[in-house]
């Protein structure tokens, strides 16, 4: 997993410095000079050379990912959220935060085992209405250093129409208003 960040920051590092080569160059690293540019033309090589082999750059549905699967009665009062502009007749995945005022410290611990799940199918209009009961709030750190406290939020993935089987990229809806 940091072999993947190391390799992306250091090709997005490799792109800016190509991008702004004549001043970044000049002003900050031309007391390197040719030095510089080998070690740079170096690590951005073994960069594209570690994604050139990996699977999950090229076909990123075999990755890692979220499914909640677990299938339990909500503990809670149920509220109704409603998801539209998705397409018609497919299933839908949702999960949230366990349930409670609780406002959890990260994501881990906030989701737990994924207890708080619904699982549905889209109508003919591309809604549905997802019965969750209200998710709680928690930090996540942005950056590696400050944390962020996201409000109440469910995420959702809907299978893809002509794709039976695989399913959307994660998507979130805010649910402070349905909360209240």
């Amino acid at each position: 997993m940091y072999m993947s960040l190391i390799a992306r920051v250091l090709l997005m590092l490799g792109g800016l410095n190509y991008f702004f080569r004549t001043s970044i160059n000049a002003n900050i690293f031309g007391f390197m000079g040719d030095y510089y540019m080998y070690v740079m033309s170096l690590l951005i090589g073994v960069s594209a050379l570690y994604f050139v082999f990996d699977r999950d750059y090229y076909l990123p549905f075999l990755g890692y990912t979220v499914m909640p699967i677990q299938m339990s009665k909500p503990v809670g009062d149920i509220k109704k959220i409603i998801l539209n502009n998705l397409p018609s007749n497919v299933n839908v995945i949702a999960w949230g935060a366990k349930n409670g005022e609780k406002v959890y410290d990260n994501p881990y611990d906030a989701y737990g085992e994924y207890g708080n799940t619904f699982v549905g199918k889209t109508d003919s209009k591309g809604e549905v209405t997802v019965e969750l009961p209200c998710p709680s709030e928690y930090y996540v750190t942005k950056f590696g250093v400050m944390n962020k406290k996201l409000s109440k939020h469910i995420h959702y993935r809907y299978e893809m129409p002509k794709y039976k089987g695989l399913f959307s990229r994660v998507y979130t809806r805010y649910v402070s208003d349905e909360c209240k």
